[in-house]
């Protein structure tokens, strides 16, 4: 009787020659990797230290008469976005991709909607921790000698304060509001204008909204130019709409295109009935994200 490499060297016998093959993950015990392989089911060595689950898809090499499954073809995201709380929560990862998971998050951690978590795929899926403050790893430097063209670069300023202003009261509150009477405002000090030259080419750039308070009728995003609060008010320009209320949000690059240049900074013009948590609420309200290039 023959035994399962028997039957798996058989398998590989009538499969093309080729240096890498696609297949989809079934399962694995130890070592050996069970992996559909162009209707085949097979079982190889694997390799990977990236957690593969059951449907995903892997990559496996040829080397010599054996297969090898090396890895995922697409690692999964190990960061995401709540987008609804609770246990199980529904989690976007990476943030801003569009793909979800409901996932259980584990004992003692609560999450809040728009928390950014640290995920652990080994154990099949859980929500393990919140990051306050996601770290964005600077590009190595080109090797000595090479024309490694323009370098970009990803910066995060923290607003240093927030507040909303009401004609008759001054700044009343260290909440954003855009109302009928109110305009809010993220300060950011001069870190912009002097992190980012002058003639740096800004790519994207996104700002962290906390969930809303209240959110009802418009709320015309822009800049001002003020590094702190003024004794009075200050205006709202260069407006527009932005495409989410929550969450990182990408905004306009002519406002930091202003900013890196001049003092100021970002808030809402006069609106409906919204109101956002201030930096007091929530350390990363208003932070700002800029990928540039000099």
């Amino acid at each position: 009787m023959r035994d399962s490499q028997e039957y798996t060297e058989e398998a590989l016998a009538k499969i093309v020659t080729t240096e890498s093959l696609v297949g989809v993950f079934v399962s694995q015990q130890g070592a050996v990797a069970t992996v559909d392989v162009a209707g085949v089911r097979l079982e190889v060595k694997s390799t990977t230290t990236v957690p593969v689950l059951p449907s995903d898809s892997v990559r496996l090499e040829r080397r010599g008469s054996s297969l090898v499954m090396t890895g995922p073809t697409s690692p999964r995201a190990v960061t995401g976005r709540v987008t609804v709380a609770g246990n199980p929560a529904t989690v976007e990862y990476p943030d801003g991709s569009g793909v979800t998971a409901t996932l259980p998050v584990a004992t003692g951690l609560t999450v809040d909607v728009d928390a950014i978590v640290f995920l652990d795929w080994a154990s099949g899926g859980l929500v393990v921790a919140v990051i306050e403050a996601p770290v964005q790893p600077e590009p190595p430097d080109p090797p000595p000698g090479e024309d490694a063209g323009p370098k970009v670069v990803t910066r995060e300023f923290d607003a240093v304060d927030s507040g909303s202003f009401q004609s008759g009261y001054g700044w009343r509150t260290n909440d954003v509001w855009s109302s009928a009477s109110n305009i809010g405002a993220w300060f950011y000090g001069t870190q912009v204008k002097d992190t980012i030259p002058d003639g740096a080419k800004i790519r994207k750039a996104w700002i962290y909204l906390p969930r809303p308070i209240r959110l009802l009728g418009a709320r015309p995003f822009g800049r001002h130019t003020a590094e702190k609060k003024p004794g009075g008010s200050l205006s709202i320009t260069d407006t527009s709409t932005l495409g989410k209320t929550s969450g990182l949000v990408e905004i306009p690059t002519s406002l930091v295109d202003f900013l890196k240049a001049n003092d100021g900074g970002l808030g809402f013009a006069l609106g409906g009935y919204n109101i956002w948590p201030g930096t007091q609420k929530d350390g990363r309200s208003g932070q700002l994200r800029v990928e540039y290039e000099t």
